[in-house]
This record gives C-alpha cells, sequence and structure tokens, in this order.
C-alpha cells in the first residue's frame, strides 16, 4: 500500500516533506545526516522524481536541508556559533511568562540536572506557539538529549516538532495535560482539583455554589468542571443551572475582563450565588472585582475561590483563596521521566499531581456562624439575599 495519498487534499510533494520532516526528527537523521538519494526517495514513497525534487526543492528554502553537488543532501545545520559540550544536555522551553512560579520551576529543574550530570539551556516562547516549535526544532538540532516544554496554567497544544519527536521516541516531556495518555507529561490533576473546591465551600457552609468555566473548548476547565459536579453528586446537593457561566476567550486580560461582566450581570439582577468556584484566579478576580464595585460583600455574600496561584491574587482587596500547583514536585517528576527516557527506560504516560488548597480570605473559611456537619449532609440551607 503506498505511503502517500493521492485522494488526500494537500498534494503528494506536501505529503512528502511531512515524511521527510519526520524522518529527520529521527535520532538517526541529526543536523549534518545525509538523507537518501531522490532516486532511493521514489522508490521508498513510490512517487515520481519530480514529486520528490519539489518536495525538495521546499524543504531547501525552508533551510531543513541543503543539497551539495555530486555529493547528496544532507539535514541542515544551525547557524550558531555556540556548540554543546561532551556532556548530556537538556532543553527547556518556557511558554508561562516570567514570575515567581516560573522562577521555581526553572530552579528546580536545573538543581535537578546538575545532580544528574546535565546541562540545561533554557529558551523562552511566551505565550508563542509558533516560537515555541521553533525553539523545540533547534535544540533538537542542536543534540540535546532530551526536552522539557509546555505550560503549567494553561490548555497546551503541543507544536508539530514535539509531535514529531513524540512519534519517533525522542526524551520529551510536557508540563501540562494532553488528552492521549501515551504523551509523556506531568499534569495538575483538575478533575481532583474542582472537587477539593467545591468540597471546601461546602465545608465552610455555602450551599449554593456556581461555576465559572474557561474558555469554551477548554480541556482543562472541563476537568475541573467534572471535578465540581462530581463533588455536588457527593454530597446530595443540587447543580445551580442559573449559576454556570464561562468566561468567552482564554488569557488573563480576557479572563478578568468576563468573569467583571459576569459578576456585574448577577450583581444588577440581585441575583448571586452562595459561593462561587472559578477556573482561574483572573476570572475570579473579576467576578470579585464586580461584586465588590456593586457593594456586595466578600466573603459574607458571596465567597469565591479560584485556581492558579496567580501572583495578583495576593494583590487583590480580598485576598483570593486558590488552588495552587506543586510546581516542585512537578519539576522533579518531570526530570525524573525525562532522565530515564534519556536512559533508554519504559516510563508510563501521564503523571499526574494533586493541586493545594491555598485558603485566604476570599472563601470565608474563618466564618464560624455555619455548620459544616449540617450543611454537608443536607440538613441546613442558607439562602442567599436575593434568593426568594
Amino acid at each position: 500500500m503506498p505511503v502517500l495519498d493521492a485522494k488526500k487534499d494537500s498534494p503528494l510533494y506536501e505529503q512528502l516533506m511531512v515524511k521527510i520532516k519526520e524522518d529527520i526528527f529521527a535520532t538517526k537523521s541529526r543536523a549534518g545526516g545525509q538523507l537518501l538519494s531522490q532516486k532511493a526517495m521514489a522508490q521508498k514513497y513510490e512517487v515520481s522524481l519530480i514529486t520528490v525534487k519539489r518536495a525538495m526543492r521546499e524543504l531547501a528554502v525552508q533551510g531543513i536541508i541543503v543539497g551539495h553537488a555530486r555529493r547528496g543532501t544532507y539535514v541542515a545545520r544551525k547557524k550558531t556559533s555556540f556548540s554543546l559540550p561532551e556532556q548530556n544536555v537538556i532543553g527547556l522551553v518556557l511558554v508561562d511568562p516570567p514570575d515567581t512560579m516560573t522562577g521555581l520551576l526553572i530552579r528546580t529543574v536545573e538543581e535537578y540536572a546538575v545532580k544528574k550530570g546535565f546541562r540545561l539551556l533554557i529558551a523562552p516562547a511566551f505565550y508563542s506557539r509558533e516560537m515555541e516549535g521553533e525553539q523545540i526544532e533547534y535544540f533538537h538540532s542542536m543534540g540535546v538529549s532530551g526536552i522539557l516544554a509546555g505550560s503549567l496554567r494553561r490548555d497546551y497544544a503541543m507544536p508539530e516538532s514535539l509531535q514529531r519527536l513524540h512519534k519517533v521516541g525522542f526524551p520529551y516531556v510536557i508540563f501540562s495535560y494532553a488528552a492521549d495518555p501515551q504523551v509523556k507529561q506531568v499534569c495538575a490533576d483538575d478533575d481532583e482539583a474542582g472537587a477539593m473546591a467545591t468540597t471546601h465551600l461546602m465545608k465552610t457552609g455555602h450551599h449554593t455554589i456556581g461555576f465559572l468555566g474557561a474558555a469554551p473548548g477548554s480541556i482543562t476547565g472541563e476537568l475541573k468542571r467534572n471535578g465540581y459536579l462530581r463533588s455536588l453528586k457527593k454530597h446530595r446537593t443540587l447543580v445551580p443551572a442559573e449559576f454556570q457561566f464561562h468566561v468567552k476567550e482564554s488569557g488573563e486580560e480576557a479572563e478578568y475582563a468576563s468573569g467583571y461582566e459576569i459578576g456585574k450581570r448577577c450583581a444588577k439582577a440581585g441575583h448571586i450565588p452562595e459561593a462561587l468556584f472559578a477556573c482561574t484566579d483572573s476570572a475570579a478576580l473579576g467576578f470579585q472585582q464586580a461584586m465588590l464595585d456593586h457593594d456586595v460583600i466578600v466573603p459574607a455574600e458571596v465567597a469565591i475561590v479560584g485556581a492558579g496561584n496567580e501572583e495578583r491574587a495576593l494583590q487583590a482587596p480580598i485576598l483570593l483563596t486558590t488552588l495552587g500547583y506543586p510546581v516542585q514536585q512537578m519539576a522533579t517528576l518531570a526530570m525524573e521521566k525525562l532522565v530515564k527516557q534519556i536512559q533508554g527506560k519504559k516510563v508510563k504516560g501521564r503523571t499526574s499531581v494533586k493541586m493545594s488548597l491555598i485558603v485566604r480570605e476570599s472563601c470565608g473559611a474563618k466564618d464560624k456562624t455555619r455548620n459544616e456537619a449540617a450543611i454537608l449532609d443536607g440538613l441546613s440551607v442558607r439562602p442567599s439575599r436575593h434568593q426568594t
């Protein structure tokens, strides 16, 4: 059966380009490695020499390969004055912006790397999927032993360069959730996080607990919602349909704006949940600010819990209770998983880590006027001041 499919929408030369790139990303096709001859390639992929020449020409233009007359075609070497030392090197591609959490991640990874005899190279790719892919390709072409990538905070889509590394078995780990359990990942247990936040709000005496979800299509947001619903069901509490919200789009500023708009609508309508769990700190802080701007008392009239432990959660007028990422644990587990791959050992795909609940002012945990046992048994309900 032919490797390429003439019935596909993409032309054969583009399909061949993809196949050649996949071969290049195999560990035996590093920078400077020689490719098959055009004739051998045509036979291997059962296409014409014209198709092969077109694919090779396009790859040369992209700087992926370089041809030498009478000598053949080779994987292009990146133009750089930097050469890797003889000892093993790990590449870390940072997607999250620089802050305390990112700094802790770098420090933990670096300490583990040094202890195991590795050097660490760091490349920033803040909020840029294209730059991240380029940095991953660059590290691989330099000959690093393994790559760490991903995002602690946000939904993460693996760039094509990392997908190719996964396909050929190159050592890598991401700090993010991936739907495919075979992807080498160390991620937060978002389902458990949603249940933890919701249970905490019930234990502090709240019965009507709303949910402020992430943008449509968010995998981690859906996982948190599953945990939220599971906790309500476990404690025999009804899901308040009128208090199910989600932000319009992802990103800190967009989530804050959506959270504020939702909070403003609730306040103006005089219909507010006793408590709210938001999938991100940004959305929670926006909702909280809308409450304060409309003279709703936090946490006495609405308790709020966010997720992510963003730095500005400590700068809010009412300090935000939130779910925090166990950064050091995740970094250590990711390095363990990566080093084992470099050593040729098999590792499982997904490792999930429990988030921690950071209790501050916004959840009303210090309010002693409520009876926790009665609430959890469904025997005591305090309706919102706005509910009839």
